[in-house]
């Protein structure tokens, strides 16, 4: 169902699912909602909004999510049709009917200066059908990508929300943005939609993810080296699987295997962080 899997341990940000909890509830209850979610990279932001929506699937309700990269910023409207599953081959009449116009459009088939042709209405009417017929969410992950037509879409979407039975979120690097997402976000903020930014976890939570990450609490020794991760939940399991690789690889052969060995030696590890990590 979603891109990435539920973080198996949650610890805290009871605050932030509060905000998104928020729009779900407003979508049940008939209405529409916005959410901006913010911060570095590797700070769980796809994570929060999994966590979310855990649950929202036996809804009946219409879910989609695109993820934008550098790629798909040079090809417009490419992450919103990922989001609303437009293809050709799509068994939903609507969605394969918007993709044939796409299409069209792209082959030149309609008159210049034809409005209702455009790629960008075409997808605002999709997205009015989707929502008419039952409750909608869209998440664009990784908006910092997405090409121009489709953060034309996010934000006409996000300007005419209490209209629709949607829930729109986004998820966006907080670090400088090009100047077409820090106009989107600022309409987002003038009209008082929800502006969640996500920092690092506290010392408490990063030793509550240790804990669940290894099946013990983590000692002084380990505790200095998962500050290294300085808060960010990425960072941080990157380095605990170092470690552990670290671990097993030095750990004799014989008797228990290294992967069955007490995690809790860890502990007694000393190594440095990576001097690369996966962003994701």
């Amino acid at each position: 169902m979603w891109p990435i899997d539920r973080p198996p341990k949650w610890v805290d940000r009871s605050r932030e699912l509060a905000t998104l909890h928020a729009g779900i509830e407003a979508l049940r209850q008939g209405g529409g909602a916005a959410v901006w979610v913010e911060g570095e990279p590797g700070i769980g932001k796809s994570s929060l909004v999994v966590e979310a929506l855990a649950g929202t699937s036996e809804l009946g309700w219409d879910i989609g999510w695109g993820i934008a990269d550098q790629l798909t910023e040079r090809l417009p409207l490419s992450v919103m049709q990922d989001c609303l599953q437009v293809r050709l081959s799509s068994p939903d009449p609507r969605r394969a009917h918007a993709a044939g116009l796409l299409r069209s459009q792209r082959l030149g088939l309609f008159t210049n200066g034809d409005a209702s042709a455009s790629g960008v209405e075409v997808l605002m009417a999709l997205t009015d059908e989707l929502c008419a017929a039952a409750p909608t969410v869209m998440v664009i992950d990784d908006l910092q990508w997405a090409d121009d037509a489709s953060l034309l879409v996010w934000h006409q979407l996000a300007a005419s929300i209490d209209q629709l039975r949607l829930l729109l979120i986004a998820t966006c690097r907080s670090d400088p943005r090009r100047p077409e997402v820090q106009q989107v976000r600022a309409s987002l903020a003038r009209r008082g939609r929800a502006l969640v930014t996500l920092g690092p976890l506290t010392e408490a939570d990063v030793a509550d993810l240790v804990t669940a990450m290894l099946g013990t609490p983590p000692e002084d020794t380990l505790r200095q080296l998962t500050a290294q991760a300085a808060g960010n939940p990425l960072y941080l399991r990157e380095l605990v699987d170092s470690l552990a690789r670290e671990r097993a690889q030095a750990s004799p052969i014989g008797g228990v295997s290294a992967a069955h060995e007490p995690a809790a030696g860890l502990a007694g590890c000393r190594a440095e962080r990576p001097a690369q990590l996966r962003l994701g």
